[in-house]
């Protein structure tokens, strides 16, 4: 996150606070810089020795980082964050502005990530992040740093959404991604819509993916690549289909005994294939595609695909959420 810093907070009496701006700079997850920097300067020769050190190098880098990046248009703007001397409370929409108390809480806070699934849905998220951020992400969770919000399906991501989005720096530091779980085209189960409706109401930061859930992202490479052993009919019907088909088809279950082969999309088929996609790769698909072994090469498939395309620049937003991008 990037903080914009008045100069008018840089005395003694905020000395220990301002102490947490340093550290996660130097820890490479947010940006600092000074509205007045000459001030910042001059106050710096003031601290102890020790101190003086570790806010030199602040301002170094800092500035250093301002004359090779256009830093302001870097971040995006539900990242960026005023703290201010002369302001009673903080705003925390729009364009957010903090007193120094307030800052201080949010550069403790722990990042939050909404999924409906903490584990299956994590990888895939990490799939979908560069190496530098996916490191970062494992960092902060080891750490804990970093935890999840939800995890016992939409119904539960739902209600930990409401009671936790009445809390200001929740809804700064949270992200939030969720199957829309739609069988077919103009398909919005009406869980999926509730969840889009909190959020939206909530301003949270939120993506619904366009596929009917995380399997419905996996290729045949990549299929091939976790299961080169594994071939089959069920196989080359699974990824005989169209991408229209394969963004709704149930990947873990198939059609059974849901009569959803009878929709338009699927009027193509013959009935001897819409038999063999009767069953689907069973439940644990997610969690042996997805593992830390393969993900690598999945976000090459994917940025191949144009895959994040479809997030626009939330995956910047939590990027950014997780550390400084430069």
């Amino acid at each position: 996150m990037h903080f914009l810093v008045s100069s008018e907070l840089l005395n003694g009496e905020n000395e220990i606070k301002l102490h947490d701006l340093a550290k996660r700079f130097l820890e490479e997850r947010i940006f600092v810089e000074f509205t007045d920097i000459d001030k910042a300067e001059v106050w710096v020769e003031t601290l102890d020795a020790r101190t003086q050190e570790t806010w030199s190098r602040v301002l170094r880098h800092s500035v250093h980082l301002k004359s090779q990046h256009n830093m302001k248009k870097l971040y995006l703007a539900a990242n960026k964050i005023r703290v201010l001397h002369n302001i009673s409370e903080s705003v925390w929409d729009g364009q957010v502005t903090l007193t120094l108390d307030d800052a201080c809480m949010v550069l403790d806070h722990v990042t939050l990530i909404g999924l409906e699934n903490s584990r299956n849905d994590r990888d895939f998220l990490l799939t979908l992040l560069p190496q530098r951020s996916r490191e970062r992400f494992m960092n902060l969770f080891q750490k804990g740093r970093l935890a999840f919000v939800g995890g016992g399906g939409n119904g539960e991501l739902k209600v930990q959404l409401i009671e936790r989005a009445v809390t200001p720096s929740f809804r700064l530091l949270s992200w939030i991604m969720f199957d829309n779980d739609a069988c077919y085209p103009g398909h919005v189960p009406q869980a999926t819509q509730d969840l889009i409706q909190v959020c939206t109401d909530n301003n949270l930061t939120f993506h619904c993916l366009e596929r009917r859930c995380v399997e419905n992202y996996i290729t045949r490479e990549i299929y091939n690549l976790t299961h080169p052993d594994i071939k089959g009919q069920k196989v080359e019907s699974i990824f005989g289909l169209s991408l229209e088909q394969s963004k709704y088809f149930n990947f873990k279950k198939g059609f059974g005994k849901s009569k959803e082969e009878d929709h338009a999309v699927y009027a193509n088929l013959t009935e001897k294939q819409k038999k063999e996609l009767g069953r689907g790769f069973g439940d644990k698909l997610a969690s042996e595609v997805y593992c830390a072994e393969y993900q690598q090469q999945i976000h090459d498939i994917f940025r191949a695909l144009n895959v994040m395309a479809e997030f626009g620049t939330k995956i910047a937003h939590l990027e950014q959420l997780l550390g400084r991008p430069v």
